[in-house]
């Protein structure tokens, strides 16, 4: 079952950056993210990894852009 980057922020309490309505159909790390599932980073050094990353979304830490994926 699939839910919005939207449900997620607000059940995370964050705010959204890009496309709320994309769905997520799963989480995993970054290194073993696949299409349609959302991923995090916890470290600004790993933005260049997430570029190559098949997620549909990021969670990244407040003020970080991620410039080609909704976070």
């Amino acid at each position: 079952m699939a839910v919005t980057l939207a449900d997620l922020a607000a059940l995370l309490a964050g705010t959204t950056i890009g496309s709320a309505t994309t769905p997520i159909t799963g989480a995993a790390t970054l290194q073993d993210v696949q299409a349609g599932q959302i991923t995090f980073i916890d470290k600004v050094e790993r933005l260049p990894q997430l570029k190559a990353a098949a997620a549909a979304a990021v969670i990244v830490p407040e003020g970080v852009s991620c410039d080609d994926k909704p976070c």
